[in-house]
């Protein structure tokens, strides 16, 4: 069940409801009533879960789950189903996302998988990726007829500098034309649903998912005669490694896997250029005017004492953002050093959580001895 799930996820990262409340910029109550099964997330609290934990919503959420909310607030009192009718319009949304999710793997049970192999060359020939060089593994590894490889890879494995191969590798093939990321993912939806706007990056960091994923959209070939502002078949290129939930194919666990795709044939959605459709204002953020953009403040927890938190409001709206700095933070005779990336928020905020076993932080006593911006861009729209 989804709310035993939570509970454990969240115990196993040794979190309290209201520790994991703050992460997910929800209220303690929220959390509570999740692991209680009176609830479930609305889609961008599940979507703030999944990457926090770093797994899929198939792995967390099942229709039984949504059914089963639904039936205890059908048989509440009259007065609590006119309060929960929100709730259950959400969750019949939720429904019908969970019913093509849960589709998948019926779907895939039915392809050929081929052990210890990569993807064949036909598969890469295919995606123009022909000279890909696969992850150093370990162990049993194993890919699908439906593009997909899993992998058993050593705990030390560093996924980031597979991904900045990829990413160079992208870059400098002559039979690829454009890379960039999803920036639906990183901000508000745009006025229409059913689109989706890829704009390109020299940035590693924009192409990051979570803690433990990366996925990139490129085109092999752009048609000179194509109209402006219409739809393009992209092709992607993700990865992810898990920390401590594996995929099980076959009754084997990995805890590695890699997915090629083609937007024609497996998604619902439009894709499209961004800066065709609109116009930006990249602003290089430095650490001379990052103050320019953004309220820096300490703020301590009232509940909970052993942290404190350096927050980065932001002064104006904008579209995305990408940077990347180190921040040395002072209390008393101790010294905090932290390295931090800033996307977008859900609060239109960035919070930098500093543990320490103090119990009682007194707010006065914290101070921000330095930050320095070692990467910046801030997109804001015309």
């Amino acid at each position: 069940m989804f709310k035993d799930k939570l509970r454990k996820l969240r115990e196993d990262k040794g979190l309290t409801q209201q520790e994991l409340a703050n992460l997910l910029f929800v209220t303690r109550s929220a959390v509570a009533k999740w692991e209680q099964g009176r609830g479930i997330p609305n889609p961008d609290s599940l979507d703030a879960i999944t990457d926090f934990f770093a797994i899929e919503k198939k792995e967390l959420l099942s229709e039984q789950d949504a059914m089963e909310v639904i039936y205890t607030i059908q048989n509440a009192s009259i007065s609590e189903r006119k309060q929960n009718m929100i709730l259950i319009s959400i969750l019949s949304i939720l429904l019908i996302v969970l019913a093509s999710a849960t589709a998948l793997p019926r779907f895939l049970s039915k392809e050929r998988y081929y052990e210890n192999q990569f993807f064949t060359q036909a598969q890469l020939d295919y995606f123009s990726l022909s000279n890909l060089k696969e992850i150093e593994h370990s162990g049993k590894h194993l890919t699908s007829s439906m593009d997909s490889y899993y992998a058993i890879l050593d705990d030390d494995i560093d996924i980031e500098e597979y991904a900045n191969y990829i990413f160079e590798y992208l870059q400098n093939s002559p039979h690829i034309s454009f890379v960039g990321f999803d920036i639906e993912r990183t901000t508000m939806k745009y006025e229409e649903t059913n689109k989706v706007y890829i704009a390109p990056s020299n940035h590693i960091n924009d192409y990051k998912q979570g803690l433990f994923r990366y996925e990139f959209y490129y085109i092999d070939f752009l048609e000179s005669n194509r109209d402006l502002q219409s739809p393009i078949p992209f092709k992607s290129i993700s990865i992810s490694s898990t920390n401590g939930v594996s995929y099980y194919i076959k009754n084997e666990s990995y805890n590695f896997s890699m997915h090629l795709r083609d937007t024609v044939s497996n998604s619902s959605k439009e894709y499209y250029l961004l800066d065709e459709i609109y116009d930006f204002n990249i602003i290089n953020v430095t650490t001379d005017n990052i103050t320019d953009y953004f309220d820096i403040e300490i703020m301590t927890d009232e509940y909970i004492k052993e942290y404190f938190i350096v927050v980065f409001r932001y002064k104006q709206y904008f579209v995305h953002a990408n940077i990347e700095f180190d921040i040395v933070i002072g209390y008393e005779d101790q010294v905090f050093e932290e390295h931090q990336v800033i996307k977008k928020g859900y609060d239109w905020s960035t919070y930098i959580f500093i543990y320490e076993n103090i119990m009682g932080w007194d707010e006065e006593k914290i101070e921000i001895i330095s930050y320095e911006v070692s990467h910046g861009d801030l997109w804001i729209s015309e």
